[in-house]
């Protein structure tokens, strides 16, 4: 199975690389209704730090995690996100326009990108007023508030 990283500003490579990669955090399982388990800390390049599960990566001032993680990924790996955090967009939508999905915990955004639910209640706690940007179901999806970018979160992998 090829594992989807948001770590190390994974989001930038090809998934054929993703198994080169020694960081395996644990991500968010939709099928297990919990928050994210921030695992790796990730300096960005702005000077702000992110989180990471491996499937979400968000600035530590909206995640406030109650503990930072041991593992810190350095500014390059921060500078590869950060590329993401700027990326074209074909669409751009509020928390609220999300729809319900047909899998347990899961949701659908624009051209039916599906999103993990687990992610979709963390924002909506902890950065209500978030809007998403997709552009396709390969690519991260930007979180943004106030018209900034503060975090990328991964589609889900649908079973066909």
């Amino acid at each position: 199975m090829i594992r989807i990283l948001l770590l190390a500003g994974l989001l930038a490579l090809p998934a054929a690389n993703i198994d080169a990669i020694q960081v395996n955090p644990q991500k968010s399982n939709p099928n297990v209704v919990a928050p994210p388990v921030w695992q790796l800390a990730i300096e960005m390049p702005d000077g702000r730090t992110f989180v990471s599960d491996g499937g979400l990566a968000i600035d530590t001032k909206i995640a406030k995690p109650d503990a930072m993680p041991a593992k810190v990924l350095p500014v390059a790996n921060g500078k590869i996100i950060a590329g993401r955090l700027t990326a074209k967009f074909t669409d751009e939508i509020a928390l609220s326009a999300l729809r319900p999905g047909t899998s347990k915990n899961t949701f659908i955004g624009p051209r039916d990108i599906p999103v993990n639910g687990n992610y979709v209640t963390f924002l909506r706690r902890a950065a209500p007023q978030s809007r998403l940007r997709f552009n396709g179901p390969m690519d991260a999806i930007v979180v943004t508030l106030n018209g900034q970018p503060i975090g990328l979160l991964m589609a889900l992998a649908m079973p066909k």
